[in-house]
C-alpha cells in the first residue's frame, strides 16, 4: 500500500513552497505551454488561470488562455483574454496581433487598425503584423497598400516564404511572371511548410514563360519536399508526357499509391489512356 507523496512528488511540492508567487505563477505558466503544445487547451486553461492568480498584473496568462480558447474554438472567450492581456500592457504586440487577426476574420476592417498600430510598433510582432496588414489591405482592395506591407517583410527577411507567397499571388494576378516565379524561389530556400507549394506553383510561373526545362526542375524539387503530395506529382506527370515515358510511368505508379481526390483520380485516369 501506498502512503503519502512519492519522493518524486515531495521533492516537486517542498521546491514549490520554497517559491515566490512570481516563480510559481512562471512555473504554472510553463505548465499550461506543456498541455497546449499536446493539444490540450482545456487543460491548459487552469494552468493559465493559477498563473494570472499569483502575478495578478502579468499580461502573458491572460494572453495564452487566450490562444488556448482558441484552440478550443471558443472565440468570445479568446477575445476577452486578449483584451485583458492588453489592458493590463498595453504595448504588448502578441494580444494586440490576435486581437487583430479575431477582428479581421469577423469582417471588422477599420477597427483591425487599432490594435495592429501596437503590434506593428513592437519589434516582437513587428513581422506579423506587416503580414496581416497586407491581408487587411487586399479585403478592403488596396493592392498596392498590401504590396507596401508586404515589401517591409521583404526589407529584413529576404527570404520569408508568406511575404513570397502573397507578393507572388499579386504578381500572377497582373501577369508578372517572372517577377512571381523569381518570389517563389527565394521563398522556398528556407525551411518551410509551403516549400512544396511554392515550387508547384513556381513551374507554373516558369512554363508562361517558356521554361519547360526548368519548370520541370521545379516540379522534381517539389517531389523531394513532399513525395507523398499529389499535385506535384500530377503537374510533373502532365509536363512530361509525351517527352519522358519513363517519368510519366513513374509519376503514375507513384500516384496509384496516394490517397486521390476523384478530381485527381479523373486526371490520373485520363494520363493512363
Amino acid at each position: 500500500m501506498r502512503i503519502g507523496l512519492g519522493l518524486l512528488g515531495l521533492v516537486m511540492l517542498l521546491g514549490l513552497a520554497c517559491l515566490t508567487p512570481a516563480q510559481q505563477a512562471r512555473y504554472e505558466l510553463a505548465q499550461g505551454d506543456r498541455e497546449l503544445k499536446l493539444n490540450r487547451p482545456d487543460g491548459a486553461l487552469p494552468h493559465y488561470h493559477r498563473a494570472s492568480q499569483l502575478q495578478p498584473g502579468w499580461w502573458a496568462p491572460h494572453f495564452w488562455s487566450g490562444y488556448a480558447h482558441l484552440q478550443a474554438g471558443q472565440r468570445q472567450a479568446a477575445w476577452e483574454a486578449f483584451l485583458e492581456a492588453s489592458k493590463l500592457d498595453p504595448r504588448q504586440g502578441a494580444p494586440a496581433v490576435s486581437q487583430a487577426n479575431l477582428l479581421l476574420e469577423a469582417g471588422q476592417l477599420a477597427a483591425v487598425w487599432t490594435p495592429l498600430r501596437v503590434a506593428l510598433v513592437d519589434r516582437k510582432t513587428q513581422k506579423e503584423a506587416l503580414l496581416l496588414a497586407g491581408r487587411v489591405a487586399v479585403a478592403q482592395g488596396r493592392l498596392s497598400a498590401a504590396r507596401r506591407w508586404w515589401q517591409l517583410v521583404l526589407v529584413t527577411s529576404p527570404y520569408d516564404p508568406t511575404a513570397s507567397r502573397y507578393l507572388a499571388a499579386l504578381e500572377m494576378q497582373q501577369g508578372h511572371w517572372a517577377r512571381a516565379a523569381d518570389l517563389l524561389g527565394r521563398g522556398a530556400i528556407g525551411d518551410s511548410a509551403f516549400n512544396a507549394e511554392m515550387l508547384m506553383v513556381r513551374s507554373q510561373c516558369l512554363l508562361k514563360l517558356g521554361q519547360a526545362a526548368q519548370a520541370r526542375e521545379c516540379l522534381l524539387d517539389s517531389i523531394r519536399q513532399a513525395p507523398h503530395w499529389a499535385p506535384n506529382r500530377l503537374a510533373l506527370a502532365q509536363l512530361v508526357r509525351g517527352s519522358d515515358p519513363q517519368l510519366l510511368s513513374e509519376q503514375i505508379r507513384q500516384l496509384s499509391t496516394l490517397q486521390l481526390s476523384p478530381e485527381q483520380q479523373a486526371e490520373l485516369k485520363a494520363l493512363t489512356q
